[in-house]
């Protein structure tokens, strides 16, 4: 506890938990589904607010009241475009700030790989990612993105090419390699 409480006090970074998507495919929002008693976005902030200095959900206007009233709210300013509209409006609300983005899909995401990603951070590249071994990817929704990848993102959506993984491979990213690759998993 004493690690997580350091770590929160000279942190730099907040947290942002992606739930703006439309789950088209499960037809009910993704960010409400219980996994650990309480809708798993909600989840997923509690679980990594020790880790950063705020905890913000993205999420679409319309969702607003979706969510815990206590819990901050960036909206997507970028309309489906996906996780990167999200991020883009987060560091536009906060350009000095990087950011912590955990997709609010990742029932098995536990504290290990959240103190193990901000841990092997390393603030001079655009950001720090794991490489998924078991899919041969990164995985840009466990991530941190340092607030110096604006122009990227940016200049991507400008081109109208929403793929973090094109802006990862075509960048300096931070990349690490962890054991447990099922804790990355999504629904």
């Amino acid at each position: 506890m004493e690690e997580k409480k350091i770590l929160k006090e000279t942190s730099d970074l907040y947290a942002l938990v992606l739930a703006g998507g439309f789950s088209r495919r499960m037809q009910k929002d993704k960010s409400l589904i219980v996994y650990h008693g309480i809708p798993h976005a909600e989840y997923i902030c509690e679980l990594i607010s020790p880790f950063c200095s705020d905890v913000f959900i993205s999420c679409r206007e319309e969702q607003k009241n979706n969510f815990n009233k206590k819990i901050n709210l960036i909206f997507d300013s970028y309309k489906e475009i996906g996780p990167i509209g999200g991020i883009l409006s987060a560091l536009e609300k906060f350009p000095n700030t990087s950011f912590f983005v955990v997709a609010c899909d990742m029932p098995y995401l536990n504290e290990g790989i959240i103190q193990e990603l901000i841990s092997k951070r390393n603030k001079e590249k655009l950001g720090t990612i794991i490489w998924n071994e078991k899919i041969k990817k990164h995985e840009p929704l466990c991530a941190i993105y340092e607030n110096k990848i604006y122009p990227k993102l940016k200049e991507q959506v400008e081109n109208k090419n929403y793929s973090l993984q094109k802006v990862i491979n075509k960048n300096d990213f931070n990349v690490i390699k962890i054991k447990k690759n099922e804790t990355l998993e999504n629904i």
